[in-house]
């Protein structure tokens, strides 16, 4: 996330720049300009392209998974501050933008997805907040680079930043056990989740796991035709099912729910719910 910043600061580094009569364009030879037209299209360009990659990202995150769309990201980014290192009009400008827009778009599912679906309960809340505070800090960074060097200089610094991302998820990043799960690779997501808690043992994680199986549907144990009569598919049984174990504070009520499935709680909210 803290590209996202440095790709959400640089239209106006740039835009900053260009409009002046002292920019020296990074030391090049060809000084670029922009008129007012060129610099609203620049800093159009890069919001105009974010939703568009946010959108991609829903899909791309359930192809390939959360770890491979994270690393992803990494690609039109690095991309984007090639082009803009080497941009010579406008036109390379507009490309850098859409490569960085996107990259933008891409980010933000994958990352909050993970932390929801890897990181302990304890933690999500604090680690939700980070991306938040990256997007910022790296917004800043580029402004501050601004300051004592072009504007050309602070792209091609910026072309480290989804080089290093990219190595670090490749290789220190496990895939989400939720969406192993998902994909019918239950030993991967074990091993993932161990690795997660702190490079543990499976056997330390196999409470956890076994509940994370049953919120991604992978638990085939539960006889769905004794809910037949409340229309509800074994998916979205599980997860009804995970989210009253996880937030009661009883084993009593626990165990209730799981041996009595046509209580009072399951047959009068659960049915509610899933008929919204």
């Amino acid at each position: 996330m803290l590209g996202f910043g440095m790709s959400l600061a640089i239209p106006t580094v740039v835009i900053g720049s260009l409009m002046t009569d002292d920019n020296d364009g990074g030391g090049r030879a060809d000084i670029m300009t922009l008129t007012e037209t060129e610099a609203s299209w620049y800093g159009s360009v890069l919001l105009v392209c974010h939703p568009m990659g946010g959108l991609l990202s829903g899909v791309l995150q359930e192809i390939v998974g959360r770890k491979w769309c994270m690393a992803l990201v990494s690609v039109p980014q690095l991309v984007g501050w090639y082009v803009l290192w080497r941009a010579g009009d406008a036109f390379d400008l507009y490309v850098s933008c859409v490569a960085l827009g996107l990259s933008m778009g891409l980010s933000e599912a994958p990352v909050l997805t993970y932390v929801g679906e890897a990181v302990e309960p304890r933690l999500r809340g604090p680690l939700s907040s980070m991306p938040t505070f990256t997007i910022m800090l790296g917004s800043f960074v580029s402004y501050l680079m601004s300051t004592v060097m072009p504007w050309r200089t602070v792209a091609m610094i910026n072309m480290a930043v989804p080089v290093v991302s990219f190595v670090a998820v490749v290789l220190l990043t496990p895939e989400s056990p939720v969406w192993l799960l998902s994909r019918n690779r239950p030993a991967e997501a074990k091993k993932s989740l161990a690795y997660l808690r702190g490079c543990v043992s499976t056997a330390d994680v196999e409470d956890e796991f076994s509940e994370l199986s049953i919120y991604a549907g992978f638990n085939k144990s539960v006889d769905i035709e004794q809910y037949v009569d409340c229309g509800i598919d074994q998916r979205r049984l599980s997860y009804v099912k995970y989210l009253q174990i996880n937030t009661n504070d009883t084993t009593n009520a626990e165990i209730d729910i799981l041996a009595n499935p046509k209580s009072n709680w399951f047959s009068g909210h659960a049915k509610k719910f899933l008929d919204t």
